[in-house]
C-alpha cells in the first residue's frame, strides 16, 4: 500500500513556515478561480460581470472583528508586492486567519487592481503553476475607493 501523500512540502508563506513575515502579514489568502469567468478570460464581459459580482474579500468574523470591519465594508488586503480593494463579506466558513478573494477580476473593471497584485513573483513546486494561494497578507477597512 502507498503512501497517500507520499510527500509534505509546506507552504512558502503560512505562520508555521514563516513566521517572521507572518508577523507583519498575519492572514494566509486563497484566491480560487471564479465561478463566472475562465481564469481572468471573459471578466470583461458585462453578463459574466453580473453573474461574479464584484472583487469581493471574504473573511473570518473573528478576524473581521479583530480589525473593527463589519460586513460590506471596503477593505484593502495588502502585503510587500501590493494592494487591492474589495468590499468584505464575513463568512464563518473560512477559518480564522484565511481570507479568500477570487482570480479573474480585471483591473480595469474593479478597484484599479487585483489579488495577483498580492501574489508572490514564483512558482509553485506542483505542476509549477503560479501561487494565488500561498501568500501571506493583511487587510484594514478604507474609505470607498471610486471605481466600486
Amino acid at each position: 500500500m502507498f503512501d497517500p501523500v507520499p510527500d509534505y512540502l509546506p507552504p512558502f508563506e503560512s505562520p508555521g513556515s514563516n513566521p517572521e513575515l507572518a508577523k507583519k502579514y498575519p492572514l494566509s489568502i486563497v484566491s480560487p478561480k471564479p465561478h463566472a469567468f475562465l481564469n481572468s478570460q471573459y471578466g470583461n464581459a458585462t453578463d459574466k460581470q453580473a453573474v461574479q459580482g464584484s472583487q469581493t474579500v471574504f473573511i473570518h468574523p473573528v478576524d473581521a472583528a479583530e480589525r473593527d470591519i463589519v460586513e460590506g465594508e471596503v477593505v484593502r488586503v495588502f502585503n510587500d508586492r501590493g494592494t487591492f480593494c474589495g468590499p468584505a463579506v464575513l463568512h464563518e466558513a473560512l477559518m480564522p486567519g484565511l481570507i479568500m478573494a477570487n482570480v479573474g477580476h480585471w483591473q480595469n473593471k474593479s478597484s484599479g487592481s487585483t489579488v495577483n497584485s498580492i501574489t508572490a513573483d514564483r512558482h509553485s513546486t506542483l505542476g509549477n503553476a503560479g501561487v494565488y494561494s500561498d501568500n501571506l497578507v493583511d487587510v484594514e477597512k478604507i474609505a470607498e475607493p471610486a471605481g466600486l
